[in-house]
């Protein structure tokens, strides 16, 4: 899809955030892969175009209060050594504690993505 949903399965409330929030995905972009970093707060997902996207919570958990605005947008990066975004990331994962974001590409090559490096597109 072009957006993500979230559902708060306590409330039934539900919102969007849109892929294009994220500088560098185009609208036509589609999610299809993702991955969530409790300790830090990120989500972040593989696009059809062959890029990563990462936003972080800057909300507060204990207000209850959700909503696109609680969703900080960082620029999307390309994985790829090549930087050639014509591959699909199919599969993202955090390293426990490490900072680390594996991309693995529809080609099989694997990326890693330092947590470092993602906040320097800042």
């Amino acid at each position: 899809e072009s957006m993500i949903r979230f559902f708060n399965l306590n409330t039934d409330d539900s919102y969007v955030v849109a892929l294009t929030s994220s500088s560098g995905l185009e609208k036509n972009d589609k999610a299809i892969s993702i991955a969530f970093n409790p300790l830090q707060r990120y989500l972040t997902i593989g696009s059809q175009a062959g890029l990563v996207a990462m936003w972080r919570f800057v909300g507060d958990y204990a207000n209850g209060k959700n909503g696109t605005e609680n969703w900080e947008a960082m620029p999307a990066t390309s994985p790829a050594a090549s930087n050639d975004n014509s591959t699909m990331i199919e599969k993202l994962a955090w390293g426990p504690g490490q900072g680390l974001l594996a991309a693995v590409s529809a080609q099989g090559c694997i990326s890693m993505l330092s947590e470092t490096v993602l906040h320097r597109m800042l």
